[in-house]
């Protein structure tokens, strides 16, 4: 559990019996590594079983929407789970240039209630600007970089991942996915808008975590937090 549900074949939780949110993030961080394990390996027998969830969960979203309708909610834990579950449909469309992929993600995040703009549900900011970048959309784009705006407008100066308090030489000491998945995001606005502050402020916060809590094998400190 929960490997053996088909959890993002479905459109309730209940119908798996399974009503929260961490079973997506776990099983999108499986289908992730495998989805891209099978194309780099050219693996057909590994990757038809993941193919078929990801066409699946496409195939289900009449509305656009990916995924359980429970996961339908402006709730960064709900949000979370798609970031990782898109990499693995943005992998699909990267190595087989089938566009269904893309044009699935597109949909998806194009639904106007769907906003991300608040802790780690705004990790989907990186693969809507992938997706722009693909596929030419410029509302998308547009509607990405306006997330990430409210996101800083809230936690610029207050947050480790705020891109002030990133420029600061105050330690960090959030939870280390978090730190990384959000810290790198200034990074790519960057790559995206050629804001040189945000990418100062990217560098700036991964110096502090090497200063702060690097090990000695080249990796940090996580025990859910960064803990020195």
């Amino acid at each position: 559990y929960p490997f053996n549900l088909p959890c993002w074949t479905l459109k309730s939780m209940a119908d798996g019996g399974f009503e929260q949110w961490w079973p997506y993030e776990q099983t999108a961080y499986w289908m992730d590594a495998m989805t891209r394990a099978a194309l780099l390996l050219r693996d057909e027998h590994m990757l038809s079983r993941f193919k078929a969830i990801i066409d699946t969960s496409i195939e289900r979203a009449e509305d656009g929407f990916i995924g359980p309708n429970e996961l339908h909610k402006a709730d960064p834990r709900s949000q979370w789970p798609h970031a990782v579950y898109f990499r693995a449909i943005y992998a699909m469309w990267s190595m087989t240039g089938d566009e269904k992929y893309l044009r699935a993600l597109e949909r998806h995040y194009m639904l106007p209630d769907n906003r991300y703009d608040q802790d780690r549900g705004a990790v989907n900011i990186e693969t809507m600007l992938r997706t722009a970048l693909a596929t030419g959309n410029e509302a998308l784009r547009q509607k990405a970089l306006d997330n990430y705006a409210r996101l800083q407008a809230d936690v610029a100066d207050t947050a480790d991942f705020g891109y002030r308090k990133m420029l600061s030489d105050a330690p960090t000491g959030i939870h280390g996915v978090s730190l990384n998945e959000i810290g790198k995001l200034p990074a790519i606005v960057y790559a995206f808008t050629g804001d040189g502050e945000q990418l100062r402020a990217a560098e700036h916060l991964y110096a502090k975590i090497l200063r702060d809590h690097m090990l000695p094998d080249g990796v940090h400190s996580s025990s859910e937090k960064t803990c020195g």
